[in-house]
């Protein structure tokens, strides 16, 4: 276990976020409605800049930065990561056209696995990634917050009791 690792509270009008990062690089966000890691919570001049920029995602629909991730899986697991990551934002891609861009035009199945176990939602934005069939799919965060994201990103402000 990296004893780097520091959990920061990210303070939203959506409730708290918990982030997972060594001060550089982030490993794991955990949403409001998630119980938050029973380890003692740090505040840092990384932290506050992460939450500065969360918050104007949040409230305007800013674009976040390009932040340096930390993930752990597959080789296929991280072309699916780095696909995802470059959906440009307001936009989405299907699960069928993330398993072709990586060159495994059958494997959307194993796409939606790697989105469903991502530990970075909103930074890694699995939330961008929707069903062929339509509407907007499911979410590890649940439903609500994929709408929420969708929603903030085409500029319209959502109201998270509508989810």
């Amino acid at each position: 276990m990296n004893k780097n690792l520091f959990y920061s509270p990210l303070e939203t009008d959506y409730g708290r976020f918990i982030v997972c990062h060594d001060g550089k690089t982030i490993s794991g966000i955990t949403f409001p409605s998630r119980k938050p890691p029973a380890k003692k919570l740090k505040v840092s001049a990384f932290s506050q800049g992460l939450e500065k920029s969360l918050n104007g995602y949040l409230r305007r629909g800013e674009p976040l930065p390009d932040y340096n991730i930390r993930i752990c899986g597959t080789e296929f697991g991280q072309k699916v990561i780095n696909a995802i990551r470059s959906i440009p934002f307001g936009k989405t891609r299907t699960y069928s056209a993330i398993a072709v861009r990586i060159g495994h035009p059958d494997s959307q199945r194993a796409v939606g696995s790697v989105c469903s176990k991502n530990p970075i939602p909103i930074i890694v934005p699995c939330h961008r990634i929707i069903p062929e069939t339509g509407g907007i799919g499911n979410y590890s965060s649940g439903r609500k917050w994929k709408g929420i994201l969708l929603g903030v990103e085409k500029h319209k402000h959502c109201d998270i009791k509508k989810y």
